[in-house]
């Protein structure tokens, strides 16, 4: 192949990939993260908003509780 198509496929490419890795969520997700089973002491949070970013603050843990909102 000559240089130039070579080119073209390649920007092709990066074009569809870049497409695929900005994809918003369908949904804004908001988790509680708690200490233990008992659910009694919250220790972190994180959101998913609706255009992508991720805010958290604190733990992550198995325990925890999820909400999700349409976008």
């Amino acid at each position: 192949m000559t240089r130039k198509i070579r080119i073209w496929v390649l920007l092709a490419l990066l074009a569809v990939g870049a497409t695929s890795l900005f994809a918003l969520p369908p949904n804004e997700v908001d988790w509680e993260y708690y200490t233990d089973s008992s659910f009694s002491t919250l220790c972190g949070e994180k959101i998913l908003f609706c255009n992508g970013h991720v805010w958290k603050w604190g733990c992550q843990t198995a325990y925890y509780y999820s909400w999700t909102y349409p976008c």
